[in-house]
């Protein structure tokens, strides 16, 4: 039977003889005799598009791609009629030459989608091949990227970012988030809203249920689609595949319904915003042939690609941030030190910070949105990068690759923002060329909205870098496809590092000289620590008597007691011991330093015996008896108060800080040497028995309350050691010239300075040897940040009490550099050695002079007992809310109710007002910026106010801000407003103006008092006083802006600003009149049917039928007093047909045709009064 079976079979073997003789002609061709045949390349990859199909199934199309670059060189061929290049000039070539004669775009996947969607093909920006099509489409979409374009996108970025801020919040600290999932949706949102200005969640899912949804149904198409398409001629096969299965059986049905779209569609025909449909919308205008099926789907396209590549950045710009402790700590820092206020971060600032810019970048770089297989179509036969390639030859040169090409940037492959910031040709990365940077491709197929994509990213990364801190916990990389449609996910915790203190902004430091690259901040009870030396200074003249507190310059300054720079984090209820025991340090190293007056100054015996009388002072465990006028007795008597409240507050630290202060800072300073150093090592090993680092750290454990193992403390000695060299240095170089101006006044003997050694031993000028000091010290700060990283890196489980104290030494480092700068003790040599330190506490706030006095006179009525709560830190002696920092509260949710009317859809009337009168006010720009935002939140406000009073659910299609936020939140915020507006024009513009913000903002409030009146009693005003209200209400607003711009304009007469009056309550009363008639009429899908009669409102043709009709007037009365008066009530909305009734009746009184007339006569007026002013100008602003 097996015979039979295999003698059957031998019909076959011709057949295969011939296929194998065709596949071996086949092969040969393609490796010797075909026109690429020369190109290098894997042998898959030139016989079969078998290499792309595997590649890109597995994901990793891009990376496998540089793998060729990497071992083929700059050109490789990746299929039997395709090459990739990886340089810069073959980009150039192929992405910029796209006339008759160049390139043309090859079909992709997403040709084969639009026939999945839609009945027809529809041309997209990323699938067109017609040049002449591109062009127009791409005019089209440009549109909704335009600079007014761009401002209007920022406000609703900041809305969603400060929707998901809000969620955030509701995290407990250190609570784990997945913070791809937040990006995600963040971005989603973003996109939806200015895609189809509304968000697209389909029904009632959250927006991250709908993301998992979309995913879950179209990426397996999507992926199948990118495998498949690899094929030649599957344009074809997909056309019959799309032919036989119909849309509405396939998962896109479900996601995108065509229904959804087409809703959106129709709403934004009445849309002002400049959303991507509303761009489309205006095809026509560029001659672009797109009927509202193809429009739909190519916002679906720019909504999904923006997403898509959005969504990837910023998780990697958040992943690349995170895994770079020291990297997210300056970019948070210089976030946080440019801007005072968090309604200060805009798109323009952010765009001017070069770290932000630099991680933006140095993301873009790594993982560019531009790095999908973007292949082109020779028309004709080209040299590219010095290779023939023949006509219909598919070429592309790979974005990835060349990004991540160490021919144009040095360390390719790491994240290193730090190649933007450097400008000089000595370092890694002098030698980038940065033009090589295109990470949105280039030419006329470069990413349309690359700028809108920018601009979220950064403000995403500064607003959440505002207000929270993160820490990565674990990385989880997955993805939606195989391909480059890849996305990140990963775990972060809000950084259990609550700070208790405040961020002193760098633009503040450096006013003092201060420069050293890490974040400074101060403790919020900087009076404890001044009032602590306050005590310590009325003590040392109680018991000790010598006179040298008045020489003796403590820890007051200026900028803040060093104790509060030094321990910011510090418990307020140890503060007070430590200050008091740093001043005690203070005098005593006047004594050993020589810094006393010539005639008293202490020899080194004298210092070292005093130090002896010192010592039993800070042992608790001495109880030996001392004579009543021994310095012994009085050393015990100044410190047994601190003393005692040490050991009780804390045993083991209280302690531990003593006894380092009893035997290593005595003992070390004892056995000091008086020998010049001659070298560094000398140097550091006299610094080290001076400098006082002995106890300083025991001291830092004890302020916050730290309890650390030895291994622990073996684990950070590194960073330890780092931070006293940047302590040292910094010491020295900011005591330099008063060190020289007391060796020359006498005052001391020698020097012993850093900057003296190096001008010594390495024969430098005084300022090259600062200099030189100055570069160690932001040596050692950045060694101190590197080895933090490190060890945070690679020991990610260490306790928060270890994480605490390594970021605690940073906070020490900075606040030392910075006390350092602006101190008495360094400065006051500048005005001949007089001591300032009463001054600097009474400037600092927390000690006044008088108190100072009745210290230092004995006077028993001081306030001394008081100051012993400082040191009185049993823990039930005060309640957790009595030390509570006065920190101030976010304004997010007091300026979220006038956001969200920002956001909505706006007329514009009043900024095309400004910029009319302008014409001939010619007001500056920066006074007419002050003005124009003070009209905005004047106006913003009285909308919100006047949806409550009206109670109005709309506005302007969405709904309305007392909708949202309440009726309470939302007239708190607008009240707030009138606050702001006040604040603006006092600061920015002239009295006059602000005299003319207050007459306006009474003038508006009597309009609305007498609509709000009419509406409440029932009773309907004559036509005169309406008209009256309407110049008080809407008119007012008008004449405001104009009597703000007169204030700020060089032509500014009399007669100017009463003409322009006139124009503006004419304008007022035509602009609230038809007002009334479009809402009785049309305005349906803004706010409603005939919402004025919900309301009860008199408006104008409502009062002229009353007037007319004295029937209708019974009618109409007796239905609005069918509305509940009181506040209290819910006022429900009349029925249609008691609506369509009501205005039919007002049809026959002839309301709505006396209305027209009175629009035109107003339209005819304002014409003339413009002709008048444009006539008389010239007269007019002569006086």
């Amino acid at each position: 039977m097996i015979l039979q079976f295999v003698s059957s079979l031998q019909w076959l073997q011709p057949a295969t003889v011939a296929i194998s003789v065709l596949a071996l002609v086949y092969v040969s061709y393609i490796c010797l005799l075909h026109p690429l045949a020369h190109v290098p390349g894997p042998v898959l990859a030139k016989v079969s598009p078998l290499w792309i199909m595997s590649s890109l199934y597995r994901g990793r199309y891009n990376s496998d791609l540089r793998d060729l670059h990497k071992r083929y060189g700059p050109v490789v061929r990746i299929a039997p009629n395709e090459l990739s290049f990886a340089t810069l000039e073959a980009q150039t070539e192929i992405y910029t030459k796209q006339e008759e004669g160049g390139f043309s775009k090859k079909a992709t996947f997403i040709d084969f989608l639009t026939g999945l969607l839609f009945a027809d093909p529809t041309p997209t920006l990323l699938t067109v091949s017609d040049i002449h099509t591109h062009r127009k489409l791409r005019r089209t979409v440009e549109q909704a990227f335009t600079p007014s374009a761009l401002a209007e996108q920022s406000r609703i970025q900041k809305l969603h970012i400060d929707k998901a801020i809000l969620r955030l919040e509701q995290c407990a600290d250190g609570e784990e988030i997945d913070l791809g999932a937040q990006l995600d949706m963040i971005l989603w949102d973003i996109l939806a809203d200015v895609t189809f200005g509304e968000p697209l969640t389909m029904g009632k899912k959250s927006t991250w249920e709908y993301l998992k949804t979309v995913g879950k149904a179209s990426m397996p198409i999507v992926e199948f689609l990118l495998w498949a398409s690899a094929f030649p001629g599957m344009a074809l096969a997909f056309d019959i595949i799309f032919w036989v299965l119909p849309y509405k059986n396939t998962p896109f049905s479900k996601i995108l319904p065509a229904n959804k779209f087409r809703e959106c569609l129709q709403r934004q025909s009445t849309n002002t915003r400049k959303t991507f449909v509303r761009a489309l919308m205006n095809r026509q205008r560029f001659g672009l042939c797109l009927d509202n099926e193809g429009l739909i789907f190519n916002a679906i396209v720019l909504l999904f690609t923006g997403y898509q590549s959005s969504s990837i950045a910023a998780v990697a710009l958040w992943y690349n941030i995170l895994r770079s402790p020291g990297i997210c700590d300056k970019l948070r820092n210089e976030i946080r030190e440019s801007f005072h206020d968090e309604s200060e971060i805009s798109s323009e600032r952010l765009a001017q910070l070069p770290i932000l810019d630099g991680c933006v970048r140095e993301t873009l770089r790594l993982l560019p949105p531009a790095n999908g297989k973007t292949a082109q179509r020779t028309a004709s036969g080209c040299l590219i990068a010095d290779i023939y390639v023949p006509k219909g030859t598919m070429v592309s040169a790979d974005v990835y690759s060349i990004h991540r090409s160490s021919r144009y940037f040095g360390d390719a492959d790491s994240f290193r923002p730090e190649r933007w910031l450097s400008l000089g040709k000595d370092t890694l990365f002098g030698n980038d060329n940065l033009k090589a940077y295109r990470p949105f491709s280039i030419g006329p197929r470069a990413c349309v909205g690359k700028n809108s994509a920018l601009q979220s990213l950064r403000l995403i990364t500064a607003k959440l870098l505002w207000k929270f801190d993160f820490e990565m916990t674990n990385t989880d990389f997955y993805s939606y496809s195989r391909n480059h449609f890849k996305s990140l996910a990963f775990s972060a915790i809000m950084d259990g590092l609550e700070y208790q203190s405040r961020l002193i902004p760098k633009w503040e430091a450096q006013k003092t000289g201060c420069f050293t690259s890490l974040p400074i901040r101060i403790h919020p009870r900087n009076d404890i620590a001044d009032a602590a030396t306050a005590k310590f200074i009325a003590d040392w003249t109680k018991y000790i008597r010598d006179g040298r507190e008045n020489r003796t310059h403590f820890c007051p300054s200026p900028v803040g007691n060093w104790n509060s720079l030094l321990y910011p984090e510090g418990l307020p209820e140890r503060l007070g011991s430590v200050s008091y025991l740093l001043d005690l340090g203070l005098i005593h190293d006047a004594d050993w330093s020589g810094q006393l007056d010539v005639n008293e100054e202490l020899s080194v015996q004298d210092a070292v015996a005093s130090h002896e009388h010192l010592r039993p002072a800070l042992d608790p465990q001495d109880n030996r008896k001392w004579d009543p006028k021994s310095p012994q007795l009085r050393f015990k008597l100044l410190l047994s108060e601190c003393v005692a409240d040490c050991i009780k507050t804390d045993r083991e630290l209280g302690t531990a800080m003593l006894k380092a202060f009893r035997v290593l800072w005595l003992d070390i300073a004892e056995n000091a040497t008086s020998d010049a150093p001659q070298t560094m090592n000398e140097y550091w090993d006299v610094r080290m028995s001076n400098g006082g680092m002995s106890v300083f750290w025991p001291m830092v454990l004890y302020v916050t309350n730290l309890h650390l193992s030895e291994e622990q403390h073996t684990l950070v000695q590194p960073i330890v050691a780092a931070a006293e060299e940047a302590l040292c240095w910094a010491n020295d170089y900011f005591s330099y010239e008063r060190e020289v101006w007391e060796l020359e006044t006498g005052k001391a003997k020698r020097i012993v300075n850093l900057v003296e050694m190096l001008s010594r031993t390495k024969d430098l000028s005084c300022t090259e040897a600062k200099e030189e000091v100055k570069r160690m010290i932001l040596e050692a700060e950045a060694k101190y940040c590197r080895l933090r990283d490190d060890i945070l890196s690679s020991h990610p489980d260490i306790s928060l009490d270890l994480k605490r104290w390594i970021a605690y030494i940073g906070l020490s480092i900075s606040g030392n550099h910075y006390w350092l700068s602006a101190c008495s003790r360094q400065n006051t040599w500048k005005t001949n050695g007089l001591r300032n330190d009463t001054d600097n506490r009474s400037i600092n706030g927390a000690v006044h002079d008088s108190q100072i006095q009745n210290t230092q006179t004995g006077n028993k009525n001081t306030s001394l007992e008081a100051l012993k709560l400082l040191f009185d830190s049993t823990p039930d002696k005060s309640h957790p809310v009595c030390r509570y920092p006065n920190d101030k509260l976010s304004d997010l949710a007091l300026t979220a109710p006038v956001a969200h009317v920002s956001s909505m859809p706006a007329k514009g009337t009043r900024s095309e007002l400004i910029s009319a009168l302008n014409v001939w006010l010619k007001v500056p720009p920066e006074a007419l910026g002050h003005i124009n935002l003070t009209i905005d939140l004047l106006h913003n406000a009285s909308l919100i106010l006047d949806d409550i009073q009206d109670n109005s659910p709309l506005r302007r299609g969405v709904p309305a801000a007392h909708a949202v936020f309440g009726n309470a939140q939302s007239i708190n915020s607008a009240t707030f407003m009138f606050v702001k507006a006040t604040d603006a024009v006092r600061s920015a513009l002239s009295p006059a103006a602000l005299m003319a913000l207050l007459d306006g903002l009474e003038v508006l409030f009597l309009g609305q008092s007498w609509d709000l009146y009419w509406k409440h009693n029932l009773q309907c005003p004559t036509e005169g006083e309406y008209v009256k209200m309407v110049d008080h209400k809407t008119g007012g607003m008008f004449v405001m802006l104009v009597r703000l711009m007169a204030a700020e304009s060089p032509y500014s007469g009399a007669s100017v600003v009463e003409d322009m009056e006139r124009l503006a309550r004419l304008l007022g009363r035509f602009y609230q009149i038809r007002d009334d008639y479009m809402n009785l009429s049309a305005y349906s899908a803004q706010k409603g049917f005939a919402e004025d009669l919900d309301e009860g409102k008199f408006s104008f043709p409502v009062v002229y039928g009353l007037e007319r009709d004295p029937e209708l007037r019974g009618q109409i009365l007796a239905i609005f007093r069918q509305r509940p008066s009181s506040g209290a009530a819910e006022a429900k909305p009349l029925s249609r047909k008691v609506k369509e009734y009501l205005i039919k009746c007002i049809a026959a009184s002839g309301g709505f045709e006396e209305t027209l007339k009175c629009l035109m006569s107003l339209e005819s007026e304002l014409d003339r009064e413009i002709a008048s002013l444009e006539q008389n100008w010239d007269k007019l602003t002569l006086f």
